[in-house]
């Protein structure tokens, strides 16, 4: 997700439609209206910090493995290019390219 705010309403809220834990705290969702709304660039980071914890602490999510994904530049790589298509890696997931002999 682009946005903290992004992640945090679309799948931590209470009424949210992608909160597939059916996580409800009341007081978290307080805290991500009041960090989306917040102007003071260190008040918002400080919310969203308490957001993380809460959730590490409290949440229902349970997240067995994580892509396996390595980015590496060598002499030895063919055609590796910046995709702009490629999400991963901000765009720069090795997708289109081999190794050389």
């Amino acid at each position: 997700r682009p946005t903290q705010d992004e992640q945090y309403s679309t799948v931590y809220m209470s009424g949210a439609d992608w909160n597939e834990t059916k996580y409800f705290n009341p007081r978290l969702d307080a805290m991500i209206l009041a960090a989306r709304s917040e102007l003071n660039q260190a008040r918002r980071k400080t919310l969203y910090q308490d957001i993380a914890q809460i959730i590490h602490n409290d949440g229902g999510a349970i997240i067995p493995m994580f892509n396996d994904i390595v980015d590496a530049v060598s002499n030895r790589v063919g055609g590796y290019q910046k995709n702009p298509n490629a999400g991963l890696m901000d765009g720069q997931a090795a997708i289109e390219c081999w190794l050389q002999s």
